[in-house]
């Protein structure tokens, strides 16, 4: 176990972020002090919203948890899948920059924090960044098991079908091409 003197403490109120800034409509959806609040509070003197940056932070959160938390739904279990697609008009309201933030800085020290390379390799996301095909799809969903250095050894891990789209524009991902029609239904279907 760790010291728990290190440990992250979450700002309680705006004060304590240092706020200067004029609350949003949004802000009162904010949950209380912990990684949500903080990422937006973090993400302040950008131009996204309030709930792009909150919904971001879920999605980080949901992306990393993946098959690790679910809820008791009858018969079985319930997973979270969440597709979270943010839409406003180009250049008016910044839909990547949120996402760019929660990836470049956030997603990685998570990742360099997680010291048992087991751990660290199940954590790790399977990402699409702009355009795919049927067959590359696929291909990101094809489990596969990889060898991790565990001590003086390797371990067989085996990944299941994960998969995280973080697509700036959805029309680019997307594509006008024969070969896209039907994804939609097929991303739905998954």
């Amino acid at each position: 176990m760790g010291s728990l003197k290190n440990a992250p403490v979450p700002y309680v109120t705006k004060r304590d972020a240092g706020a200067k800034w004029k609350p949003e409509v949004w802000d009162r959806n904010l949950p209380q002090a912990g990684f949500i609040t903080d990422f937006v509070y973090a993400t302040r003197g950008i131009e996204s919203p309030t709930n792009f940056c909150a919904w971001t932070a879920v999605f980080l959160l949901s992306s990393l948890l993946k098959r690790d938390a679910w809820l008791k739904w009858f018969p079985g279990v319930l997973y979270p899948n969440l597709y979270i697609l943010f839409v406003a008009p180009p250049r008016i309201c910044p839909k990547s920059t949120p996402i760019s933030l929660c990836e470049k800085f956030v997603y990685r020290k998570a990742m360099d924090s997680i010291a048992d390379p087991v751990l660290r390799e199940m954590k790790r996301l399977n990402t699409i960044h702009s355009r795919a095909t049927m067959e590359a799809l696929y291909s990101k969903l094809t489990p596969v098991t990889i060898p991790v250095p565990v001590g003086n050894k390797y371990e067989q891990l085996k990944l299941g079908s994960k998969l995280c789209i973080m697509a700036s524009e959805f029309s680019t991902f997307m594509g006008k091409q024969q070969y896209s029609i039907g994804l939609v239904d097929k991303l739905t279907d998954w």
